[in-house]
C-alpha cells in the first residue's frame, strides 16, 4: 500500500510515553564513584523515597513518591535553559543513579544509606542532586559533604518552617530537627546557616528563640515582600558563604505559596511565588554548587503536575547558573550573575 513503506530518513522525536523514566532522560548508573568518573558524570540525580515516622506522615503523607513524580514530570521537559544557553544533561554528563535504598521502619539504616550514596557521588567529583522524601534527609546528605570539606561549610535552607526542634517525641532526626543537627557538625557554625522564607502559623516560639539565641540567620517571607527576593537572597548567600569552603543547599517545597506548589507535605499560603523561586535558584547556582536536595514533593496533593514541574525547573535553573559559575572562573561563593548580566551571552 502506498505510504506504508518504513521511512528510514524520518526525524526521530523522543516521546514521553516511551521507555523507562529517568530524570530528563539521563542515562542510568548506580552511585559508584569509579563508574561515574569513567562515564564523565559531573552531576548525578538520585531519589530518596524516604518518609519516616515523622510529622509528614501524620498530616500529608506522600513525599516518598516525590522522586518518581520529578522523573515523570521531567520527561515532558527539555534540559536546555535557553536564557543561560546551557543544556544541563550535555554540560554535566548528567546521570540518574536511581533511588537510595531506604526503609521507614529503620531510620538509622536509611540515613547511613543516604550518606553513603551522597559520598559516592561526591567522590566521583560530581554534584549530587537529590529529590526526597521528607525534610529529614538533608542531615545525612549534608554530613557526607561536611566530612569531605577541609574547611568550614555553610548551609542555606529555603523553608516555610524553622525546623529547629531538638527532638519530636524523643526522635532527634525528624523533618523538624534540621538546625540543631547542623550545628553539631564540627565545621558548621550557626552564623553560616541561613533560612529563607519563614512564615505561616505553624511556628513555635521556642524554636524561634533557639534559632535566634544560637545566631542562625532568619529571613522571613515578609522580608521578601518588603525588600524583594534578590536583595534577600544576596544577603542570605553572603552570610552562608562568609569564610566557608562549600555550601549545602536544601529546598523544602512548602516554602512556595500553595497556589504555585500545592503538592507538598505542609502546604502554607503566602509563600514564595514560582517567579521568586526560580530567581532564587539562579542566584544560588551563580555562587557555585557542591550538593543540594529538594524535599517534601508530595504528588498525591499535586494538581496537574504543577508542583513536580516547578521542582524540575528549579533544578535546571540552579544547575544552569552553576555552569556559568564554572565557566566564569569565579571563586566558590562569588556570584557570576547579577541583574546587569545580559541574558543569552556569556559574561
Amino acid at each position: 500500500m502506498e505510504g506504508s513503506e518504513h521511512r528510514t530518513d524520518a526525524i526521530r522525536v523522543d516521546r514521553a510515553m516511551e521507555g523507562i523514566d529517568t530524570f530528563l532522560g539521563a542515562p542510568y548508573l548506580p552511585p559508584d564513584a569509579p563508574r561515574l568518573q569513567a562515564a564523565g558524570a559531573r552531576a548525578a540525580f538520585m531519589g530518596i523515597p524516604y518518609e519516616g515516622g515523622t510529622l509528614t506522615q501524620m498530616y500529608r503523607a506522600g513525599s516518598s513518591r516525590g522522586p518518581r513524580s520529578a522523573r515523570q514530570a521531567s520527561t515532558y521537559l527539555s534540559p536546555y535553559n535557553g536564557e543561560l544557553d546551557v543544556d544541563i544533561v550535555a554540560h554535566y554528563g548528567l546521570h540518574d543513579c536511581g533511588d537510595v535504598a531506604v526503609t521507614p521502619i529503620d531510620g538509622a539504616l536509611s540515613r547511613r544509606n543516604m550518606e553513603t550514596a551522597a559520598g559516592a557521588i561526591l567522590d566521583a567529583g560530581a554534584v549530587p542532586v537529590f529529590v526526597g522524601g521528607d525534610h529529614s534527609i538533608p542531615v545525612p546528605l549534608a554530613r557526607a559533604l561536611s566530612s569531605r570539606v577541609t574547611g568550614q561549610m555553610g548551609v542555606l535552607v529555603l523553608d516555610t518552617h524553622l525546623d529547629a526542634a531538638n527532638e519530636i517525641d524523643g526522635d532527634r532526626f525528624t523533618n523538624c530537627s534540621l538546625h540543631p543537627r547542623f550545628i553539631e557538625f564540627e565545621n558548621v557554625e550557626a552564623k553560616n546557616i541561613a533560612v529563607v522564607g519563614i512564615h505561616g502559623n505553624a511556628m513555635q516560639r521556642d524554636e524561634l528563640d533557639w534559632a535566634r539565641d544560637n545566631g542562625i540567620n532568619i529571613f522571613f517571607q515578609n522580608d521578601v515582600w518588603e525588600l524583594g527576593i534578590e536583595v534577600v537572597m544576596r544577603e542570605a548567600l553572603d552570610r552562608v558563604w562568609d569564610g566557608v569552603e562549600a555550601a549545602y543547599v536544601s529546598f523544602d517545597t512548602d516554602v512556595v505559596d500553595a497556589a504555585y506548589l500545592p503538592g507538598t507535605c505542609s502546604s502554607e499560603p503566602g509563600g514564595l511565588t514560582s517567579r521568586e523561586l526560580l530567581k532564587a535558584a539562579r542566584l544560588i547556582g551563580a555562587r557555585g554548587l557542591r550538593q543540594f536536595d529538594v524535599s517534601e514533593l508530595s504528588p498525591p496533593w499535586d494538581n496537574n503536575e504543577i508542583s513536580a514541574r516547578l521542582v524540575v525547573y528549579f533544578i535546571i535553573n540552579m544547575l544552569a547558573a552553576n555552569a556559568w559559575h564554572e565557566q566564569s572562573g569565579a571563586s566558590a561563593g562569588v556570584s557570576c550573575i547579577d541583574s546587569a548580566t545580559r541574558v543569552g551571552a556569556r559574561a
